[in-house]
């Protein structure tokens, strides 16, 4: 239990519980806005200044950040989802890390793309669609993934709906949760 409940300036701390492996973690927040000050229970804190990186990570470096079409990448492929490498270079940066993803046509999802290749650098993503019986394809840019556009949109939702009806090699799922 938190060892105090009134900041050093006078205000009131609200007290916030996170449970861990290696036991129960307190952040106290000062309610008063002018103060924002952060404190710790008694065995929690070690001291430091960095108390807000000890209750949120114990201890462990952040992981670096990864641009949203890179976890996109990672996530699906460790899923079972089958990216290749592209036979051309990215339309934006011309750069060669550009991989293409394959996903059956579906009659129950017919507005799913059916293609996808996607910059890994830039984050420029090229998804094929079929509408009135002949193939589309629209090109988004990377800034596209800040405020995902409906291109984005489609592909990730293709995805999730294959995934969890197990429509991925070796019955893997994808919880987007």
């Amino acid at each position: 239990m938190p060892l105090r409940f009134v900041c050093s300036c006078g205000g009131g701390l609200r007290w916030e519980l996170r449970e861990t492996y290696q036991g129960t973690r307190w952040l106290g927040l000062c309610s008063r806005s002018e103060c924002g000050q952060i404190a710790t229970s008694g065995r929690d804190g070690d001291g430091s200044a960095d108390v807000l990186r000890h209750f949120l990570l114990d201890r462990k470096p952040p992981r670096p950040y990864k641009p949203p079409w890179v976890r996109l990448f990672l996530r699906s492929s460790h899923q079972g989802f089958h990216w290749v490498a592209h036979q051309m270079p990215c339309w934006n940066c011309r750069r060669d890390l550009v991989m293409a993803l394959q996903l059956s046509w579906r009659h129950d999802r017919p507005a799913d793309p059916t293609t996808a290749a996607m910059c890994l650098d830039c984050g420029v993503l090229a998804v094929s669609f079929w509408g009135a019986d002949e193939p589309g394809t629209v090109i988004v840019s990377g800034e596209a993934w800040d405020d995902p556009t409906p291109p984005i949109l489609a592909l990730k939702h293709a995805l999730k709906d294959r995934a969890k009806n197990a429509d991925v090699p070796d019955g893997y799922r994808w919880d987007f949760a």
